[in-house]
């Protein structure tokens, strides 16, 4: 059980990232460019369009206006947790209430055709450079919508809320010295996961191999899962390789899970039922 009394002070290690990413990603230099058949057909947080950054800018200026949902702050032992394990883990974190409307907006999404397959690389599509995220369907199966690229579908009033939401965890975390570097209010990514049956993500880190193009470096990965009803038979853990055994974490509705972005290697075991899930990566820019 977490101890609900706030820390002080979380204090992160030095960690040092070995530079050998899983993720499959072209790596920058001069080459021929990489066929848009490989490449993720969906406008991504890295290289977009000019018009599309103005918009997501917008939507973070919304997104300031709304107020966040009320959650508990991180307990203490959940700081200390990703202090010396890499990895906090918060039953409970989010009301029932709350992850409802984030999951019927997902859901709606969903319905309207909104998501994308998703790729692995970390880097967004663009036509005329050689950074670009990759289809690998033997490395992971689901889906995605970039929250900061606003849709009309679905209930954006969530979607603002999840936002900021983001920025009240983000300025925590900052407040208790969780990372060396400074987490930059304008490089939250979020976004809606959505993994069918039979979908999964093999063993990666969330930190790409090559650096990226913006100087955004992700810090901590975050899941926040949605479905109110989950039984471990159907598969879909998140298994975190933490020492010294690997850890699985159900994907229970409200469950909010932190990790150091560079440290740990994670994986999601397939499921054999729909699973949706909100995934970020809050960053320092260099």
């Amino acid at each position: 059980q977490l101890d609900s009394s706030k820390s002080r002070g979380c204090g992160r290690k030095e960690l040092a990232a070995d530079g050998r990413g899983r993720h499959a990603v072209t790596s920058p230099g001069r080459h021929e460019p990489t066929p848009r058949s490989r490449l993720q057909p969906t406008s991504q947080r890295f290289l977009s369009p000019a018009n599309s950054m103005l918009r997501q800018l917008a939507w973070r200026g919304a997104a300031r206006l709304r107020a966040p949902f009320p959650c508990q702050p991180l307990p203490a032992a959940a700081l200390d947790s990703l202090e010396r394990l890499g990895y906090a883990v918060v039953p409970g974190w989010l009301r029932a209430a709350d992850t409802a409307a984030l999951l019927a907006d997902a859901l709606a999404l969903e319905a309207a055709g909104v998501p994308r397959a998703a790729g692995v690389g970390g880097v967004a599509e663009s036509e005329s450079s050689d950074w670009a995220v990759e289809l690998k369907t033997e490395q992971r199966r689901a889906a995605s919508v970039w929250i900061h690229e606003s849709s009309l579908h679905g209930a954006p009033a969530a979607r603002l809320a999840l936002l900021s939401t983001a920025e009240a965890l983000r300025a925590e975390l900052l407040d208790a010295g969780c990372t060396e570097r400074p987490l930059d209010t304008e490089a939250t990514s979020l976004a809606y996961l959505y993994y069918p049956a039979g979908g999964f993500y093999r063993r990666h880190r969330d930190t790409p191999p090559a650096p990226s193009p913006t100087g955004e470096h992700r810090e901590v990965s975050l899941l926040l899962y949605l479905d109110p009803v989950w039984r471990p038979d159907w598969g879909g853990a998140l298994r975190i390789f933490a020492e010294p055994a690997p850890v699985d974490v159900q994907p229970e509705a409200g469950t909010l899970v932190l990790m150091h972005s560079p440290l740990l290697e994670h994986e999601v075991l397939e499921t054999s039922r729909p699973r949706h899930c909100v995934v970020g990566w809050l960053c320092s820019v260099t």
